[in-house]
């Protein structure tokens, strides 16, 4: 599925950033932070923006801890003293009014049996300081001075497989081509489509493989890397949804001609928006810092939403297109759209499925099931498209139908 622009709050546990605690809103999650069996440790300081007239006072906020099975919706119902009483640990943490540093706050957080969720939120719920933007900084490591948190680890490994997977992949189809083109073969449009989005998955898991290994060892990572990982991979689930959506239409197989752009370009520009929207909710819902994952609540199912509607959107093309006479006795049909269907439903089923496991688990469990599902397309259209089956038999008899149509939409 798509990984969206820069993710602050789900990734970087070296924080540098800041927060303004109102009078409607006096407490607020900074992050949080899966924390591995054994003992880890944090870092925080604080300061004021600007300073204060009175450069001698010393406001004081507080610094509190949940527990993440304690992280619930009757907790967010409590009011703001109310929940820094359900706090697992509170520090008081002055603020200096010339806008220094506050003196840093270092503590431990040990797990016994299995890993946990912890959020981490500053309140002032005295209301000392008024709408003042509050500086901080917070590193967090697990133990093993890992600045991976627990849904973080192992993935590298994962995407360092994905990246080898899908360059052989790659690698093989350009061999193939290369053979046609020397029995001057024709190659199908569609083909070349789909090494193209390949190419682009490619650069994208590439950029995020670099991207954590910079952030292993610093906490931060390189966001420009992350960014174009995100972007390379819209790119990629753009061409193929396209790619799905044109063909279920009829491309290659009941006209062979590309659609004119008048008709093309607004069915483009409607599948760039509905990707980008996914994107831009994610990033808006990935700010929200006690979210765990970019699919939970409100996000998970927009996401869903548009992706059942882009899947309506297949089925109406390929049920429209069955009714030509040419796919009465043929299975293409039937064997299309149930692999395609698994592309379009992976998403929506893992947001469903990943909610039964615990808050830690289910970022990975996205991770994997989206990129795995995404490669398993690749594969799938690939042999469609290169085989002597169904597909080749539509395709390749279409101008000898004196009944094929012209594509008029």
């Amino acid at each position: 599925m798509l990984l969206v622009f820069l993710a602050v709050a789900a990734l970087g546990k070296n924080i540098d950033s800041y927060v303004i605690l109102t009078d409607s809103e006096p407490w607020q999650a900074l992050t949080n932070f899966g924390l591995d069996v054994g003992t880890g440790n944090y870092t925080f300081k604080a300061r004021l923006s600007i300073p204060l007239q009175n450069r001698e006072l010393s406001p004081t906020v507080s610094l509190a801890l949940y527990l993440g099975v304690e992280w619930d919706e009757n907790l967010l119902s409590l009011s703001c003293q109310d929940r820094v009483k359900q706090a697992k640990k509170v520090f008081k943490i002055p603020l200096y009014g010339n806008a220094e540093w506050s003196v840093p706050i270092e503590g431990k957080l040990t797990q016994k049996r299995r890993p946990h969720v912890w959020y981490f939120v500053l309140a002032d719920c005295d209301r000392v300081l008024g709408n003042k933007k509050i500086k901080y900084e917070f590193s967090i490591m697990n133990p093993e001075l890992s600045h991976f948190s627990v849904e973080m680890q192992g993935l590298k490994n994962i995407y360092g497989f994905l990246i080898a997977l899908l360059v052989f992949g790659l690698g093989r189809n350009v061999y193939k081509l290369i053979k046609f083109l020397k029995n001057e073969e024709e190659v199908q449009g569609p083909v070349i489509w789909v090494n193209i989005s390949i190419f682009f998955q490619i650069l994208g898991v590439i950029f995020y493989y670099v991207h954590l290994l910079a952030y292993e060892n610093d906490g931060e990572g390189i966001s420009v890397f992350e960014f174009f990982g995100e972007a390379f991979t819209i790119i990629s689930n753009l061409s193929i949804t396209s790619l799905l959506i044109l063909i279920a239409g009829g491309w290659t197989l009941t006209y062979n001609e590309f659609p004119i752009p008048e008709l093309y370009i607004p069915a483009i520009f409607l599948l760039t928006f509905a990707h980008l929207f996914m994107a831009g909710f994610n990033f808006i819902h990935e700010q929200e810092k006690y979210s765990f994952t970019r699919y939970e609540g409100t996000s998970g199912l927009v996401i869903t939403i548009i992706r059942i509607l882009l899947y309506v959107w297949f089925i109406y093309n390929l049920n429209n297109t069955s009714k030509s006479r040419e796919f009465k006795r043929n299975n293409f049909v039937l064997r299309f759209g149930l692999g395609s269907s698994l592309y379009f439903l992976s998403v929506p089923l893992l947001v469903i499925g990943s909610g039964i496991f615990p808050p830690h688990m289910r970022e990975k469990i996205m991770v994997i099931g989206a990129n795995f599902t995404q490669a398993g397309a690749f594969y799938f259209l690939y042999m469609i498209f290169t085989g002597r089956g169904d597909y080749y038999k539509l395709s390749s008899v279409i101008n000898m139908l004196p009944g094929a149509r012209q594509h008029t939409y």
